[in-house]
């Protein structure tokens, strides 16, 4: 199944800045492009979340964040585990 008809998206952040969407690669500076291929239409709802290595750096994930809204997504979210 292709992003255009999945049902969410889930970017993951690497250590050292790699990106995988749905758990496909992508060069950071295609991910605006590889997010453009889900309809505008359905992009102001439709669930995008992060996932970051905790030795990801912070900027790159807000880098991400940034390109996610820049293309229209308004319901992202961060995907966290508990630590105890």
């Amino acid at each position: 199944m292709g992003i255009a008809e999945a049902k969410q998206v889930l970017i993951a952040i690497g250590s050292k800045g790699e990106i995988a969407v749905n758990n496909r690669r992508v060069d950071p500076v295609e991910l605006k492009s590889e997010l453009s291929k889900i309809p505008e239409a359905r992009r102001k709802t439709f669930p995008v979340i992060l996932r970051a290595d905790r030795s990801a750096l912070h900027g790159s994930v807000v880098s991400v964040i940034d390109v996610v809204r820049q293309a229209g997504f308004e319901n992202v979210g961060l995907a966290t585990k508990v630590i105890r």
